[in-house]
């Protein structure tokens, strides 16, 4: 086969070819992404208003008349998007109540110190008071 160029050249036009093509290609990767972005943005932003729109009207007729709800309606209002509570079922080892029981004496001899610092801090805090009012 014939040489039909520079190598040297060949290889350099290539090399700026795929530099260039993977630029252009990313940009346009990213500006779809972008777009798509925006567009989910202001789609949720059109919801909320129309969300914020919707409960005013709720509000103003809310406070025009009074209504009464019936009791079989305020319980999902309250529980609203809650799990039932699944009570698991507990089978403590000697091991796990030795543990709690560790714990809660951990937390009564930290509330017993606790009492202590306060009643300190208590003195510290008359004494600064009645120094105060001694200096004036």
């Amino acid at each position: 086969l014939k040489s039909c160029g520079n190598d040297v050249f060949g290889s350099i036009y290539l090399l700026v070819f795929i530099t260039i093509g993977a630029f252009i290609f990313a940009n346009l990767v990213v500006a779809v992404v972008v777009t798509n972005l925006e567009w989910a943005i202001a789609e949720q932003k059109e919801a909320e208003k129309k969300s914020k729109v919707k409960h005013n009207k709720e509000e103003e007729n809310h406070s025009t008349t009074l209504r009464t709800n019936d009791p079989s309606d305020i319980l999902p209002l309250i529980a609203g998007h809650q799990e039932p509570l699944i009570i698991p079922d507990i089978n403590p080892t000697i091991r796990s109540l030795e543990i709690y029981y560790l714990i809660l004496t951990q937390i009564e001899e930290n509330l017993v110190e606790f009492k202590q610092l306060r009643e300190k801090l208590v003195d510290i805090v008359q004494e600064v008071k009645l120094l105060s009012q001694l200096e004036e």
